[in-house]
């Protein structure tokens, strides 16, 4: 393990850190991040609903970035899974997308929620962000939206509860 000797000092108007040899400032952190950062890469940004629970938006937000633990991704983390296929449907591996969007039960569910909402059928080829970003800008007025946003992700949250209990109380 290294050893991190600090010394600080005023030079160039801010400190110095001397770490084996080689000293670190904040201005150059600043400017080696500046370089290793792609400005034209999209944001991974989130819209938040304060209207549905914290504990399922942040659920659909990690969901998003498939952190949730989906057979595949627990398999991907180093468990060791033999049979990552969906309980629920058998018919693909088990990821997040496919629990909360292609798998037939949540087909099914999602056809369901687009009729009582009365907006356009979730196509299962779009990822999770792009999904949510396509109720986002369903023509309704911006409560509506929001209203359909929150369903949304209630609706996730609730897919996921449902495939827990068919994986954990057979």
């Amino acid at each position: 393990m290294a050893t991190v000797k600090e010394s600080y000092s005023q030079a160039n108007g801010g400190y110095l850190w001397n770490f084996e040899n080689q000293e670190f400032s904040v201005k150059n952190a600043k400017q080696t991040l500046g370089q290793n950062l792609d400005l034209n890469a999209s944001s991974n940004t989130f819209c938040w609903n304060n209207w549905v629970q914290s504990k399922c938006t942040t659920f659909v937000w990690r969901a998003v970035d498939e952190k949730i633990p989906s057979l595949l991704a627990l398999r991907n983390r180093g468990m060791n899974l033999p049979n990552v296929t969906c309980k629920t449907c058998g018919a693909a591996d088990e990821s997040a997308h496919h629990i909360l969007i292609e798998c037939n039960f949540a087909k099914r569910v999602w056809e369901m929620i687009s009729s009582w909402l009365r907006i356009p059928v979730v196509n299962p080829e779009l990822n999770l962000k792009d999904m949510l970003a396509e109720l986002l800008e369903v023509q309704r007025c911006r409560i509506i939206r929001k209203l359909i946003h929150a369903v949304a992700i209630q609706t996730l949250w609730s897919l996921w509860k449902s495939r827990n209990e068919k994986v954990f109380f057979r």
